[in-house]
């Protein structure tokens, strides 16, 4: 397969060298070596992953990113690989098995890295944190949930470096003090259905919706407000209009909000805070999740 996803650490591996590769703690090493990337197309026929990590790094110059912020940037890309490197292992304890260290190498380049500490960052993948009413206890995970933890972080830590980039992006075209000409190009993504579905997907899919209803809105609710006041519309014209409305699917995820046509009733949650809720409590499952959607949804057409 030709597919590949998250090219920047394939052109981070192939674009650095010396001092700046020693910085990020990949001299030497290639997508094989990190648990991230070894699982599938770490090669594109055609594609220089070295000579387009040189083109990144000189459009963020562009962009108006300095030396020292775009070494930031390498060494945070950097930390999310050798997060994913951490090995769990279970340990004994008076609760059972719960997760510890294999090997603190990789934990101890991370805290380097992105500047937070071997302790902190041992807290954050292996134990839960849960407070109810003003009382605070710890919940020391699994391997399972622990691995999932580090997951998690890893995907924080990418979240968060891919948000400063749209930010320094958007004040250079357009929303800055030094903002450069800009051309907006609104790219609605395609809804996509696997046979086996991840929480990935539902969001990808969610934001897919949610991006068709403004364009819905935009398209069709304002122009045909547009038409009324200005009287393009005769007789039974506007009865006889079918206008795309996603908002029921919408509101299945959000819970009901208001539109042009005021609050539509039927939900008094949406799936996003149930999952969150769920998540929230001492000893989540996917099995009490899933009694909850059917108890709260099952008389939704949208849901099944």
């Amino acid at each position: 397969a030709s597919e590949r996803n998250f090219h920047a650490f394939f052109q981070l591996l192939a674009g650095v060298s010396g001092q700046q590769a020693a910085a990020c703690a990949v001299d030497g090493r290639s997508p094989s070596d990190f648990a991230f990337l070894s699982h599938g197309t770490t090669v594109i026929e055609g594609v220089d992953d070295g000579a387009q990590f040189r083109e990144l790094s000189d459009a963020l110059s562009t962009l108006g990113v300095n030396d020292e912020s775009k070494e930031d940037l390498w060494k945070a890309l950097a930390a999310v690989l050798h997060l994913g490197n951490i090995e769990l292992v279970a340990k004994d304890s008076p609760e059972g098995p719960v997760a510890g260290l294999n090997d603190t190498s990789s934990l101890e380049t991370v805290s380097g890295l992105i500047g937070i500490s071997v302790e902190t960052l041992t807290d954050i993948q292996t134990v839960r944190h849960v407070e109810t009413r003003g009382e605070e206890y710890e919940i020391h995970l699994t391997v399972e949930d622990a691995g999932f933890a580090r997951d998690a972080v890893a995907k924080a830590l990418y979240e968060a470096l891919f948000a400063w980039v749209v930010t320094i992006v958007n004040n250079a075209l357009g929303k800055g003090p030094d903002s450069l000409p800009s051309i907006a190009v609104l790219d609605i993504f395609g809804f996509e259905a696997f046979e086996l579905n991840d929480f990935e997907q539902l969001l990808i899919n969610y934001a897919n919706e949610a991006l068709q209803g403004t364009f819905d809105r935009s398209v069709f609710i304002n122009e045909l407000e547009l038409y009324r006041k200005e009287g393009l519309l005769k007789g039974n014209e506007e009865d006889e209009l079918v206008i795309p409305d996603n908002t029921p699917c919408l509101e299945l995820f959000e819970g009901p909000h208001v539109h042009a046509k005021g609050v539509r009733q039927g939900m008094e949650i949406g799936l996003l805070k149930l999952i969150d809720a769920e998540s929230q409590l001492p000893k989540p499952s996917d099995e009490k999740m899933n009694a909850t959607f059917h108890r709260v949804y099952d008389s939704n057409k949208f849901f099944g």
